[in-house]
């Protein structure tokens, strides 16, 4: 028995589909959503033998997923028989196909016959030992992007489901609301149906229907629109259910409900396909007004349904605010007292502004200022209210970022080693220094004149000791939680977190001096991007003590910040 993979995004169309792929042949079908998940069953699957797809798919469309089955660039053989039923089949669309040696392409509405067609040319081709493949790098060299242009599958033009009367009663068959109707009733209603085309974006006009159409979607996505006023006066639309294939468009004005009952806005997605069935007779006793009644009750039903799912989503999303809510309360609580806790520290050091700090009193200052910041964090971890992982304090993926702080370290370092000797070479105020340079604040000599290098050693292992807790602070205590208290759009969020967190450690430095503060910012910047990157305390750790001990301990920059 063949198992077949079949992926489209909407329900309804996989629905079809696997009924009319079983209908042909008795078959295993492994239905996905989209080209990712599609990926995923072909690695957990080595036993798939055809892949049915559409092409309007994300992530991974349909067209990206053949051309990485023809380039080898996945889990199945090169060679799988793969079939494309979509509605957007251009003649672009078609010969980037046949370029990718596609088994078959059906448009939408789904007709049988072509799909017969299709596997008994599939059939052909393993009795024949499969297709023969071309090398990967022609496979790999067949441009698809640009075909993937929302308005050229919107351009399309699709033949009208109600032109053939068995694509027709395949549609309303599969219908949910529909499923109650004999076929005898299928087909009385398919004798009056006609389609109805909406572009992108349209709002459909529910009065057009009257109290007798029905409209049903047969292709393209509409949605449930709510609106709401601020307090402000500003008036939003909320989404309050997302309509594909085989629902109504709407009930309008079909169902006979409450004078003051106000029907939500429609609008479409993208374009989109309607089957409007009509159910108008002036005879009470009709066929048509029995099955009227027939579907008005299980719209009902449906309706019912929807009001207790609507009920649960409410009491989701209250529970998704309280806990947004108690995160929010608790980083907003810690952010508020880190700045109060600077503001204490910064008064407190402000005695030491004119007082030369250099090793061990350097040192012992930035313990003071570590564990000021720590303390407050521990607290709150220990609450409970945020879970440390949340906050990128976890050894989760540091493999990986490890990895990717040693690359970006190294090309930093280099970037370091290029500007110092530029500095010392053609600047006159530096001439003459050299590249390589101990810490002038973390050397000391010995009785004969050498370099205590035991002492510059503890220094180093001091620093690296510390490393890891500067990180914790800035970037799981302050960092992270800011992402965390923060509205809008993640990139939005962390860049403004990166930017403040920063701000507030190297604030936290200006007693030692004002160009030691700034090399903390800048460099800070880098660490909250690698920080971000990965989302692992120890990536950036690895990053800090690279650059940060190369600056101070290899280079000597410490002596040019002042």
């Amino acid at each position: 028995m063949k198992t077949v993979l079949l992926a489209d995004d909407l329900k309804f169309t996989r629905v079809i589909l696997s009924r009319a792929i079983r209908s042909i042949e008795d078959c295993e079908v492994i239905e996905v959503e989209n080209g990712e998940q599609a990926l995923e069953a072909l690695r957990n699957n080595n036993k798939i033998d055809v892949i049915v797809t559409d092409i309007m798919m994300s992530p991974t469309n349909g067209l990206e997923l053949l051309k990485m089955v023809r380039a080898g660039k996945t889990a199945a053989a090169r060679d799988i028989p793969y079939i494309i039923v979509s509605g957007a089949i251009t003649e672009e669309v078609q010969g980037a196909l046949n370029d990718l040696d596609v088994s078959g392409a059906i448009a939408k509405p789904l007709s049988k016959p072509n799909l017969n067609e299709a596997w008994r040319e599939i059939e052909k081709d393993i009795k024949a030992g499969g297709r023969t493949m071309r090398p990967v790098i022609e496979y790999d060299a067949i441009e698809v992007s640009q075909l993937l242009e929302l308005r050229a599958f919107d351009q399309a033009r699709q033949m009208e489901i109600t032109d053939d009367q068995n694509e027709l009663m395949a549609f309303l068959g599969a219908v949910p609301l529909l499923e109650s109707l004999s076929h005898g009733e299928l087909e009385l209603l398919g004798r009056q149906a006609r389609t109805i085309h909406y572009s992108g974006g349209e709002v459909v006009d529910g009065k057009i229907f009257g109290t007798t159409r029905l409209p049903l979607i047969s292709m393209g996505e509409a949605e449930f629109l709510e609106p709401t006023e601020l307090p402000d006066g500003e008036v939003v639309e909320h989404r309050t259910a997302h309509l594909e294939a085989g629902n109504a468009l709407g009930t309008f004005n079909f169902m006979e409900l409450a004078d003051d009952y106000n029907h939500p806005k429609v609008r479409t997605i993208r374009a989109t396909d309607a089957v409007v069935l009509e159910f108008g007779d002036p005879d009470p006793n009709s066929e048509l007004r029995r099955i009227k009644s027939k579907v008005e009750f299980a719209i009902g039903q449906i309706l019912t349904r929807r009001v207790g799912y609507a009920n649960k989503s409410m009491a989701m999303v209250l529970t998704r605010q309280l806990a947004e809510t108690r995160v929010k309360r608790t980083a907003g609580g810690y952010v508020i007292m880190m700045f109060v806790l600077l503001a204490i520290y910064t008064i407190g050091m402000r005695t030491l502004l004119d007082i030369e700090l250099k090793g061990s009193a350097r040192t012992l200052s930035s313990v003071v200022m570590i564990l000021t910041f720590l303390a407050p964090f521990i607290i709150m971890l220990r609450k409970g209210s945020i879970k440390a992982v949340d906050l990128g304090l976890t050894f989760r993926g540091a493999g990986a970022a490890v990895r990717d702080a040693l690359l970006m370290s190294s090309i930093f370092i280099g970037v370091l080693v290029a500007c110092k000797f530029l500095l010392v070479t053609f600047t006159e105020a530096y001439s003459g220094q050299p590249t390589f340079a101990l810490s002038q604040d973390f050397t000391r000599l010995t009785s004969t004149g050498s370099v205590d290098w035991l002492f510059y050693a503890t220094n180093i292992v001091i620093y690296a000791l510390f490393v890891p807790v500067q990180e914790v602070i800035a970037r799981c205590g302050i960092q992270s939680l800011l992402v965390e208290f923060l509205y809008g759009s993640e990139v939005r969020r962390a860049t403004v977190a990166i930017i403040v967190s920063n701000f507030v450690f190297a604030a936290a430095h200006t007693h030692l001096n004002v160009g030691f503060a700034l090399a903390t910012f800048a460099g800070g910047l880098f660490f909250g991007w690698l920080f971000h990157r990965n989302r692992s305390i120890v990536g950036v750790t690895v990053a800090h003590f690279m650059i940060g001990g190369t600056a101070l301990f290899v280079l000597g920059l410490e002596g040019f910040l002042k």
